[in-house]
Order: structure tokens, then C-alpha cells, then sequence
């Protein structure tokens, strides 16, 4: 039997196509080819189920590992997430307390600055006769005018010293910020500064005024200041002492004319004197020699009786009150003259000796050119 299979390039397909291969043996390599191609069938099946296999273990592993990589990042997510917590706690907790301690100094400067407005304004000695001709309120007005003028003013001699300010002394540099800083503060919180001032008055003053003291006494520092919160930004701002600058702040011009200016509003004793003086003493214009008139309404002659026994005791020797309730003085009539008129003042006195020692109501002299007319 000739052997096709062995042919190069042969084989079974060769073989079959040779038209010469009897029937028989067609149906032999047909079925033979079909055998051939079930086992390639069956070892790609084998094959298929095979790579199945390995690929589902290597899904397997890709899975275990991606739950085990899982795993590991939630767990440092969550470690990440407590540990940001607690820095987030911890810059939160210092910066309250940054803050707290900022609003704590920022309460102390105004209270400390309030006892020194109260201090060299001599508050406590006028404020009895302040709330008789003011209300609280005008008086909180007026405080709160004073400390803008004043922040103003220290401001600009702060910036522009000047030889006749008393911040011309030349100070370092982190002072001279403190002090500007200190200034802006001032002027920031001068109504609370102004609460402060009338917090104190009124708490120290009976009477009328005890519903208001009261209802101050039960509020907190932060309510009874009025205090706004310092905002984070701004914490730094507010940590400045008052004690460092303390000096500097009232030893200027402008610290003087803020006192000054208080009193001079808030206790008029003054200005009422000197409302009386205007309405007796007059000028107008004259013509022909001039000369002077001085009502004084006061009985002289018969004080110096009542007082004296002698009737040759001197003026100058009697000891008189000036001045106003607040800032009286003890003096002599011969030292008030000295001091008021000290060109004037042994001729004044030389005359009114003279008038009272005559038995007349008046006494006429003749003072070099001039003749002086004294009426008692």
C-alpha cells in the first residue's frame, strides 16, 4: 500500500484530495481527520479551562490583595483623619486661649487706663457735683469726645514729635509702636473706656444712682465693658501692656488737655465764677480820662467790725477762701493780691487800709496823677 502520509507536504488532507485514494480509504481519513480534529477540540477545551482556572486564582490573589491594600489605607485614612483632628483641636485650643488672653490684657489696658483718667482728672472729688448737672449719659458722651481728640492728638505727636510736645524724647523704636498701637486702642475702645470711667463713678456713688451701679454689679466683664470679641487676625495687635508706655501716654500736652478739657466740661465750678465776675464787671468805652470800677458785694466795713475787735486791723493780714469746692485755697487778702495783681497789689491794699480808716462811706486819694475814689 503506497504510503501518502509519508509525503512532504502530504499528509491526510493531501492524501484525501488525491482523486486516485479509493472510497474506502477516503472514508477511513475522514473519519480519521475527524478523530484528529475532536482531540484538538478537546485538548483546547483543556487548554480554555485551564487558563480559566489560572486566571480566576490570579483574581483571586489581585482581589485578596486589593482588600488587603484596602484595609491598610482606611486604616491610615482613619489614623490620618485622628491625627489632623487632634492638631485641629490643639491650634483651635491655643488660639482661644490666645485670644481669651488678648481680650483679657485688651480688658485690663481699658481698665487700667480708666483708673488713670479717673486718677489725674480727680474724678472722685467732682462727680457728686458732675451728676447733679449731668445725666449719665452725657457724662459717657463727653469721656468718648475727650478720647478721640485725645487719640488723635497723641497720634500725631507720636508720628510728628515736636520740641514743645512732651513726646519730643527720643525713645526706640518697638516703643514708639507700642505707643501708636496703644493710641489706636484708645480711640478702637474709647466708649468702652467711657463705660468703664462711668461704671466706677457710679458704683462708688450712692443715692439715685443704685439701680444703675446695681444693674452694672451683676453683669459680667466682658457684658459690663461691652467688649467685642478680638478677632484671630487681630490678636496680635492686642497684646501690648499698658505699664511699658504708661509714662508716655500721660505725661504729653494732649493727655493734660483731655484732663483739662473733663473737668473743665463735667465740673463748671469754674466757669459759673467767671459767668458772675462777667456780669459785674463791664468795659465799654469812655472818653476823657479813663479809670476803673469794681463793685464788690460785700459790706467790708462792717465784716472788719463784726470780726475784729480793733477797728486799725489790716486787710492784707485777713485770711480769705479763693478758688472754687474742689480746688479751694487758704490765703491772705495781702498774698491773693500778690498773686493776682502783683503790680497792683501794695497800692490796693495801701487804699482799701486808708478807706476803712476814714470815718466817711467813701475816700478819695490822690495816687501820683491819678485820684482814686473808694466807696465802703
Amino acid at each position: 500500500m503506497q504510503n501518502w502520509i509519508s509525503e512532504p507536504g502530504g499528509g491526510l488532507g493531501a492524501e484525501l484530495r488525491d482523486q486516485r485514494v479509493p472510497e474506502e480509504r477516503r472514508d477511513g481519513i475522514l473519519a480519521q481527520l475527524e478523530k484528529g480534529h475532536w482531540k484538538q477540540d478537546t485538548e483546547r477545551q483543556g487548554n480554555v479551562t485551564a487558563n480559566k482556572a489560572i486566571l480566576s486564582q490570579e483574581r483571586l490573589k489581585y482581589d485578596e490583595h486589593y482588600r488587603k491594600m484596602k484595609e491598610q489605607t482606611d486604616a491610615e485614612e482613619e489614623v490620618c483623619k485622628a491625627v489632623i483632628a487632634k492638631i485641629t483641636v490643639k491650634l483651635e485650643t491655643k488660639t482661644l486661649e490666645r485670644a481669651e488672653k488678648a481680650r483679657l490684657r485688651l480688658n485690663n489696658f481699658i481698665a487700667s487706663f480708666g483708673e488713670l483718667l479717673i486718677e489725674h482728672a480727680g474724678v472722685r472729688q467732682w462727680v457728686e457735683y458732675s451728676f447733679v448737672h449731668n445725666s449719665i449719659d452725657a457724662i459717657e458722651e463727653e469721656i468718648n469726645e475727650s478720647l478721640i481728640t485725645y487719640a488723635s492728638e497723641m497720634a500725631h505727636e507720636t508720628r510728628c514729635p515736636s520740641p514743645e510736645s512732651g513726646n519730643f524724647t527720643r525713645f526706640s523704636e518697638q516703643s514708639t509702636k507700642e505707643l501708636i498701637e496703644s493710641t489706636q486702642v484708645i480711640r478702637r475702645y474709647r466708649r468702652n473706656i467711657a463705660l468703664y470711667l462711668c461704671y466706677k463713678i457710679v458704683s462708688a456713688t450712692p443715692g439715685d444712682w443704685f439701680s444703675y451701679s446695681k444693674r452694672l454689679r451683676v453683669l459680667s466683664d466682658y457684658e459690663r465693658f461691652g467688649l467685642i470679641e478680638v478677632e484671630h487676625a487681630s490678636v496680635k495687635m492686642y497684646t501690648m501692656e499698658l505699664e511699658p508706655i504708661r509714662d508716655r501716654l500721660i505725661h504729653g500736652e494732649s493727655f493734660q488737655r483731655m484732663v483739662s478739657r473733663i473737668q473743665h466740661t463735667l465740673y463748671r465750678d469754674d466757669g459759673h465764677a467767671m459767668e458772675t465776675v462777667k456780669s459785674c464787671v463791664q468795659a465799654h468805652q469812655t472818653y476823657g480820662q479813663p479809670f476803673a470800677s469794681f463793685t464788690v458785694e460785700l459790706p467790708i466795713r462792717e465784716f472788719m467790725s463784726s470780726q475784729y475787735e480793733k477797728n486799725n486791723h489790716r486787710v492784707g493780714s485777713v485770711v480769705v477762701v479763693t478758688g472754687s469746692s474742689l480746688y479751694a485755697q487758704a490765703t491772705t487778702c495781702e498774698k491773693y493780691l500778690c498773686q493776682t495783681w502783683p503790680r497792683s497789689e501794695a497800692i490796693l491794699l495801701e487804699l482799701l487800709d486808708s478807706a476803712l480808716a476814714s470815718e466817711g462811706s467813701f475816700a478819695t486819694f490822690q495816687l501820683g496823677e491819678q485820684r482814686v475814689l473808694i466807696i465802703c
